[in-house]
């Protein structure tokens, strides 16, 4: 199959430079022409946390993608009902002719935590996942993580582990920074960095 959309789900609050270079690590592949980022709307791990609205965490998001073309963000999730399940986004990109398997992009740490998603078995039925190293989580941990819904080679059918340095950049992190007027610097793309702080970017040249 020749080299299409990718689909990269999450909070993103606020996108941060991790995500870029996990979302480049995939472009680099020989199955992906673009990668698609779809902010969640009411994630529903987060507990009772404040959120960044959503048109601000998507405004944000098509920011960093600037004028790549590699690169795109979609509002999809906010036409789902709540809370946003990543199953429930699947079938509709199918339902509007996306061909299968749905290419799913997503860290270590995400894929760690598949078995307690909404009806997982339905997300591995329908995506090939490509998943980034994470600080931390090894490749064994992965595969005993989800042997049950990826028995013995499934696995391997199922899962592409991305080549690239385990990603340590955290939005925890840098909220924790911005909550005390400190400036994140690289660990934010220019734009982003520059909306979040106030301050106009740079000039070109």
């Amino acid at each position: 199959m020749s080299p299409r959309d990718c689909y990269f789900g999450g909070t993103f609050d606020p996108v941060h430079t991790g995500h870029l270079a996990i979302a480049a690590a995939a472009l680099a592949t020989d199955e992906v022409a673009r990668v698609i980022f779809l902010p969640a709307a009411t994630p529903p791990h987060k507990g009772g946390r404040s959120l960044r609205p959503f048109a601000e965490r998507l405004h944000l998001l098509q920011l960093a993608c600037g004028d790549d073309p590699r690169l795109a963000a979609s509002p999809l999730e906010a036409d789902l009902p709540a809370p946003s399940f990543t199953a429930r986004t699947l079938e509709l990109l199918v339902g509007r002719g996306a061909p299968r398997p749905i290419l799913l992009l997503m860290g270590a740490d995400t894929l760690l935590d598949l078995p307690n998603w909404y009806r997982p078995e339905r997300v591995v039925e329908l995506a090939r996942l490509l998943v980034a190293p994470r600080p931390g989580v090894a490749p064994e941990q992965l595969r005993a993580a989800t042997r049950a819904l990826l028995p013995g080679d499934t696995f391997d059918r199922h899962v592409r582990l991305l080549q690239m340095a385990p990603v340590a950049c955290s939005a925890t992190e840098i909220r924790g920074l911005l909550a005390r007027g400190l400036d994140p610097g690289a660990l934010l793309p220019e734009p982003v960095r520059a909306y979040l702080l106030g301050t106009p970017p740079p000039e070109a040249g």
